[in-house]
């Protein structure tokens, strides 16, 4: 061992990062999401450059249980118990002048990711950090073939398309019509990290 060379010393730099940019208008409802693996899940940490001001606005998360949003105001989040997870989307209302926040984290590396659609709508994101069109998902190719035809794909915007792409950073709804859960077990998109 050569001097000053310390074995047990943790390789913060082992595992990739991301961040997006998101940008925020004054008095604009944003669907957001993380797609990445926070370094803290709770929403004072993921929020962290939003929360300086009183009049900030709020953080609303969909209870898909109870089909309603919980919300906290971004000034108090740190008692919210609110968090955030790669999979959820969440609305960010900017009461304050324009902004730009920046949501970061670890480069989500899990072999697949899982979201259960249950009866109603859900608020999800695309999990892994980059874009994919909808139709090269295992969502589109689940929605296909289980015949959930009379299930709704929604971009806050509109209906989405197959050639729609889910966007990193952004939240969409997915509408469930069965009372039969639907479980989409997604890839992870990155073959190069497996």
């Amino acid at each position: 061992q050569s001097p000053g060379v310390q074995t047990n010393a943790l390789n913060l730099c082992s595992a990739p990062i991301g961040f997006v940019r998101v940008e925020l208008a004054s008095n604009e409802q944003k669907y957001v999401s993380v797609p990445f693996i926070p370094f803290d899940p709770s929403a004072s940490t993921v929020l962290v450059n939003v929360t300086n001001d009183e009049t900030a606005g709020r953080a609303f998360k969909w209870d898909v249980a109870s089909q309603v949003y919980s919300s906290a105001d971004l000034s108090s989040l740190d008692s919210s118990g609110m968090t955030f997870e790669p999979g959820e989307g969440f609305v960010i209302e900017n009461k304050s002048m324009a902004r730009t926040i920046f949501l970061s984290g670890d480069i989500n590396l899990d072999p697949t990711n899982a979201i259960t659609f249950s009866h109603g709508p859900t608020l999800f994101a695309y999990p892994y950090s980059t874009a994919m069109r909808l139709e090269n998902t295992g969502l589109w190719r689940l929605w296909s073939e289980d015949n959930a035809k009379e299930d709704e794909i929604i971009d806050p915007s509109g209906e989405l398309a197959a050639s729609g792409l889910l966007t990193p950073g952004r939240g969409y709804w997915y509408k469930r019509n069965s009372g039969k859960p639907l479980i989409w077990a997604e890839p992870m998109p990155y073959a190069d990290f497996q």
